[in-house]
C-alpha cells in the first residue's frame, strides 16, 4: 500500500505520493530538522525482498553519491525503516523531459542548451567510471535551472582511465551489470545493449543522440509500432536527416554520429561531445548561429507556400505508398516474479498493457508499455481487478477496495463510485463509463469525472436473470454488449443494448466476457470465449447481427470458470490473452497457529468460501461448475477430504452457513432471478425450504441458540449499500436491521454466547472490524482492528477474535468480558492469501484453521501479445 501523508521515515515527513514505477514510490516529504521539502524513494518492503531491486537501489545511491554536478539529481540520504529501504533526494519542480515533448518538438536554441547541459552531466558521470545505461526523456528534468538528469538505477560502475579509484564505488556479484543481461528502455538501447553485449559510455551517447533527435524534430529516431519492430530499425536502418529549418548541417552529423551502429564510430566522449555542443551554440565564421524565434512580413506568404508544396508531396506519398504492413508478429510477456495474470486489458491505441495478478480482491495491477523491459506497479492498484482504458489511452479504470477508481498515467487516482462487487466496464469517447457495481446488479452509468451512477438495463427478474456482467461500448459510442446470467437457461448468454434505450437483444447463448474488434475492410467481429477456445465471429455493430460462423483464433485461454475470459484486444489489431491464471484454484489446508501446514483437505478446485461444522467434522463450501457455470453446495469429509455434493440445481447455490445443531444448512440461490435464502438437510436428503422474506440476502451466521440467522441485506432503496440484517428463525420469520447505515456493513459472525456480533464495516474510508452488542443497542459497539480488517471469525470458546489485516496478515485478538467486552491488542499469526469471505474457519479447540490457499502455478505463465491478429484469419 502507498505510504500515507504523515507517515515518518526516520526525519522525513511524507505529504504526497509524487508517482510509482518498477521501483517503488516516489514522494514530496519534509526534512523535519532542516525545514525543507525533499523527494523520497520507497522500496517497500515486498520489493526490498528482491535482491535484484535492493542492488539497483544501492546501485543508485552509491552512483549519485559520487557525483556532485549541477545537472544530476543530488542525494541526500538513505535509510532503511521498518523494511523500507529509502533514498532522499533533491525535490525538484517541473516537468520530465517526456511530458515536454508530448506537446510537439522543442525550439532548436532550447534544445541545443538542454542537450549541452545533459551531455555536460553525462561526462561527469563517466569520468567517475559510471555509464547511466538508461538515458531516455523520462529520466531528465527540466526545471527553472535547466535539466537534470535522474535515475542512476541501472548504473553501470566500473573503472574508467581517468576515474580516480578512491572516489568509485564499488558492488560485488551484482547481477545487473552481468554480460548478456539486457537493461534499458527499449527506444533509446544501443545495438550492443540489444545484443547482450558489454555497454560502456558510448551506449549512453547512443541514447544522448535519440534523445536529441527526439527533441528537435518530436518524433523517435527509431519508431514502431511493437517492441519488434523497434529492434529492428535500431540495428538496421538510419534516422531520416533532422529537418528542423535554419539547423546547420554540423548539427545533423553530430547526432548521426552519436546514433552510429558500432561504438567505435561514435563520439567517444560526453565531454568532447559537450564541447561540439558549445561551439554550434556559438555563432562565427562558417557557423550559422541557430535560430530564435522572430516575426516577418513575410511569413504567412512563405508558410501558405510551404504548404501548398507539403500537399503536393503528400498526395504524391499517398498514391505512391506501400501496403500497411499485416505481417503476423508475435511476444510473449512474464509477469513480476512469474505470478499468473488474471486479467489483461490492451490501450486502445495498442502500445500498453494493463493486467492483475493475484486472486480477486488482493492482487495487484501492473503496466507494460510495449516499448519498455519492464512493468511497474499502477499507484494504489493493490486489490485491483478488471481494468478498462479511457478511449485516448491516457487513463485506467480499475475496481478496488469496493470502489470504482480512475487513474490518470502519471497522475492522481481518484474514487468514482461505490463497486463493491464490480463485474466489468467500459469508456466511451463522450465521457461516460458503463459499469456493473456488483455481482446481482444491472449496467449503470457515471461520468468519467465522477458523480452519481445512473442505471441503463435493469434486471428482469421475472426471466430468471440474476446478473449483468462485462459491458463493451461499440464504435458509436451509444450501443454495448454484455453478459446477462440467468436461472433460465433460454434467457442467458450476450446481448446488446443502448444508453438510449432499456430494450435488448439476445446474440448468442455463449457464456463469455466479449470483446468488439473492428476488421481491415468490413464489419468487424466479436470475440468471446467457449471452452477453453478463443473464437471471432463476424458481427455488424450497426445491425446488432451476427453473421457466419466462429473462427479459433488461440486455444487455451483462459478463463476463471465462470464468466470472464482472460483476453483483451484493441481496435489497431492488436491482442492480448493468456492460458493460466484465469481460473482461481484452492486448496484447503489444516495450519497451526504459526502458518505451518498439518494437512490437506479434499482436491483442488474452484471452492469457494469454508465453513467448519460445530463439531469440526465436515466443511462445507462451494464451487462453480466450469462446464455448466452452474454453482452448488459440497461437502468435505476433513479426515477423509472426501467432496459430497449436495445441492443440483442449474442455478447459482453459494455461501452456505451450519446451523448450530449441525443437521441443516442456509444458503443463498439465484434460481428465482432474486438472491434467496433456502434451507436443506446437511446431507443432501429431505425437501429444501424457500424462506419467504424479501430478495437479495447472502447468509453470514447462524446464532448458537438457533434462534437467528444474520444476513448481508442489500435494500432495494439504496442497491449500492450492504447493511446486516437479522432473521427470525421462529414465529412469522421476521426480517429486522441489526446495523443499517449509509456505508457497508458485511461479514457478521455471532459471537458464541450471543451477546455480541463482530462485523466489517467501511464508515472509516476503509473497512475495519468491530464488535457490538446484541440486540441493536444493547451495548454500544468498540472497534477491533488498529490498520483496518476485515473476515472476523470468533474461536469457539469467545476468548479471541481472528481478522484479516489489509497486508493479509491473520490477526488474534484476545476478548474478555467483565461486565463488558473487551478488546486486548491483535498479535499477527501468519500471512493468510484468500481474502473472498469464508476464506478460512477456526476449528472447534481454537489451534488449528482451515484456510483455501491457492496452489502455486506450474511453469511460466505469459501473456501472449498478437500483432496484427487478423492475417491470421485471412491465411
Amino acid at each position: 500500500m502507498p505510504l500515507a501523508a504523515g507517515t515518518r521515515l526516520g526525519p522525513y515527513e511524507v505529504l504526497a505520493l509524487l508517482g510509482a514505477g518498477g521501483m517503488g514510490e516516489v514522494y514530496r516529504a519534509r526534512d523535519t530538522r532542516l525545514d525543507r521539502t525533499v523527494a523520497i524513494k520507497v522500496l517497500p518492503e515486498h520489493l526490498a525482498r528482491n535482491p535484484d531491486l535492493r542492488a539497483r537501489l544501492e546501485r543508485e545511491a552509491r552512483a549519485v553519491a559520487a557525483l556532485n554536478h549541477p545537472h544530476i539529481c543530488a542525494l541526500h540520504d538513505i535509510g532503511s525503516q521498518d523494511g523500507v529501504d529509502f533514498l532522499v533526494m533533491e525535490y525538484l519542480e517541473g516537468e520530465t523531459l517526456a511530458l515536454r515533448l508530448a506537446r510537439g518538438p522543442v525550439l532548436p536554441d532550447q534544445a541545443l542548451t538542454l542537450a549541452v547541459q545533459i551531455a555536460d552531466a553525462l561526462g561527469a558521470a563517466h569520468h567517475k567510471g559510471i555509464t547511466h545505461r538508461d538515458l531516455k526523456p523520462g529520466n531528465i528534468m527540466l526545471t527553472k535551472s535547466g535539466a537534470k538528469l535522474l535515475d542512476f538505477g541501472l548504473a553501470r560502475l566500473s573503472p574508467s582511465p581517468v576515474a580516480h579509484q578512491q572516489d568509485l564505488p564499488t558492488l560485488s556479484g551484482d547481477v545487473l551489470t552481468q554480460r548478456g543481461t539486457l537493461l534499458g528502455t527499449l527506444p533509446y538501447m544501443s545495438p550492443e545493449q540489444l545484443e547482450g553485449k558489454d555497454a560502456d559510455s558510448r551506449s549512453d551517447l547512443f541514447a544522448f543522440g535519440a534523445v536529441l533527435y527526439e527533441m528537435i524534430t518530436g518524433r523517435r529516431a527509431f519508431p514502431g509500432n511493437s517492441a519488434a519492430s523497434v529492434i529492428a530499425a535500431i540495428m538496421d536502418s538510419t534516422p531520416a536527416p533532422l529537418d528542423a529549418a535554419g539547423l546547420p548541417a554540423s548539427l545533423d552529423r553530430l547526432v548521426h554520429t552519436c546514433l552510429a551502429k558500432d561504438p567505435d564510430l561514435r563520439w567517444q566522449s560526453a565531454r568532447d561531445l559537450a564541447r561540439e555542443l558549445t561551439w554550434l551554440q556559438q555563432p562565427g565564421p562558417g557557423q550559422p548561429a541557430v535560430p530564435a524565434p522572430t516575426r516577418r512580413t513575410w511569413l504567412p506568404w512563405t508558410l501558405a507556400a510551404a504548404c501548398l508544396i507539403l500537399f503536393a508531396l503528400l498526395g504524391l506519398l499517398w498514391l505512391r505508398r506501400p501496403p500497411p504492413s499485416t505481417q503476423l508478429l508475435k511476444l510473449s510477456i512474464l509477469p513480476p516474479e512469474n505470478v499468473p495474470p488474471r486479467t489483461v486489458a490492451l490501450s486502445p491505441d495498442g502500445r500498453q498493457i494493463a493486467f492483475t495478478t493475484g486472486i480477486e480482491g488482493s492482487g495487484r495491477l501492473w503496466l507494460r508499455s510495449f516499448d519498455s523491459l519492464e512493468a511497474r506497479p499502477v499507484p494504489q492498484g493493490d486489490g485491483a481487478s478488471y481494468p478498462f482504458w479511457s478511449p485516448d489511452s491516457r487513463s485506467l479504470a480499475f475496481f478496488a477496495q469496493g470502489k470504482l477508481k480512475r487513474a490518470d498515467l502519471g497522475g492522481a487516482v481518484s474514487t468514482l463510485a461505490d463497486a463493491p462487487g464490480g463485474r466489468g466496464g467500459s469508456w466511451n469517447r463522450d465521457g461516460v463509463i458503463l459499469f456493473v457495481p456488483r455481482i446481482g446488479e444491472g449496467v449503470f452509468r457515471i461520468p468519467a469525472a465522477g458523480g452519481v451512477p445512473t442505471p441503463v438495463v435493469r434486471l428482469d427478474l421475472a426471466r430468471g436473470e440474476n446478473s449483468y456482467r462485462w459491458p463493451h461500448f461499440l464504435p458509436d459510442g451509444r450501443r454495448f454488449v454484455f453478459f446477462i446470467r440467468s436461472s433460465q437457461a433460454e434467457n442467458q448468454g450476450l446481448y446488446a443494448a443502448s444508453l438510449d434505450s432499456p430494450e435488448k437483444k439476445r446474440l448468442t447463448p455463449d457464456a463469455s466476457s466479449v470483446e468488439f474488434a473492428p476488421a481491415p475492410s468490413g464489419p468487424g467481429s466479436l470475440l468471446f470465449v467457449r471452452g477453453n477456445d478463443l473464437l471471432a465471429q463476424p458481427f455488424d455493430p450497426d445491425r446488432l447481427d451476427m453473421k457466419g460462423d466462429a473462427a479459433l483464433v488461440a486455444s487455451p485461454v483462459a478463463h476463471d470458470g465462470n464468466t470472464h475470459a482472460n483476453f483483451s484486444v484493441s481496435p489497431n489489431g492488436v491482442l492480448a490473452w493468456s492460458s493460466h491464471g484465469g481460473r482461481e484454484q484452492r486448496q484447503f489446508v489444516w495450519m497451526d497457529r504459526s502458518g505451518r501446514s498439518l494437512a490437506r483437505v479434499g482436491p483442488e478446485g474452484g471452492w469457494s468460501d469454508i465453513r467448519l461444522s460445530p463439531d469440526g467434522a465436515r466443511a462445507i463450501t462451494s464451487a462453480v461448475d466450469p462446464q455448466t457455470r452452474a454453482g452448488d453446495v459440497w461437502s468435505l469429509d476433513t479426515a477423509r477430504g472426501l467432496p459430497t455434493r449436495i445441492t443440483f440445481h442449474p442455478a447459482y447455490d453459494y455461501y452456505p452457513v451450519w446451523s448450530p445443531d449441525g443437521k441443516r444448512l442456509a444458503y443463498c440461490s439465484n434460481r428465482n432471478g432474486g438472491m434467496d435464502l433456502y434451507l436443506t438437510g446437511a446431507s443432501g436428503s429431505g425437501e429444501e425450504e424457500l424462506l419467504r422474506s424479501p430478495p437479495r440476502k447472502l447468509p453470514v451466521d447462524w446464532s448458537r441458540d438457533g434462534r437467528f440467522l444474520l444476513v448481508e441485506y442489500q435494500d432495494p432503496k439504496a442497491t449500492r449499500r450492504t447493511d446486516l440484517w437479522v432473521l427470525a428463525m421462529t414465529g412469522d420469520r421476521r426480517l429486522s436491521p441489526f446495523r443499517q447505515t449509509d456505508f457497508n456493513e458485511r461479514e457478521g459472525q455471532f459471537s458464541p454466547d450471543g451477546g455480541w456480533i463482530a462485523y466489517t464495516s467501511d464508515d472509516s474510508g476503509r473497512n475495519e472490524v468491530y464488535v457490538e452488542g446484541f440486540p441493536s443497542g444493547a451495548a454500544p459497539r468498540v472497534r477491533v482492528s488498529a490498520g483496518g480488517g476485515s473476515h472476523p471469525r470468533w474461536r469457539p470458546d469467545g476468548s479471541e477474535l481472528f481478522f484479516r489485516s489489509l497486508e493479509g496478515v491473520l490477526m488474534a485478538a484476545p476478548v474478555r468480558r467483565r461486565p463488558t467486552v473487551e478488546i486486548g491488542a491483535p498479535q499477527p499469526l501468519f500471512p493468510i492469501p484468500v481474502q473472498s469471505f469464508g476464506g478460512y474457519d477456526v476449528a472447534p479447540d481454537g489451534k488449528r484453521f482451515l484456510v483455501a490457499t491457492v496452489p502455486e502455478e506450474k511453469g511460466p505463465s505469459p501473456i501472449t501479445v498478437v500483432f496484427h491478429w487478423t492475417s491470421a484469419l485471412r491465411r
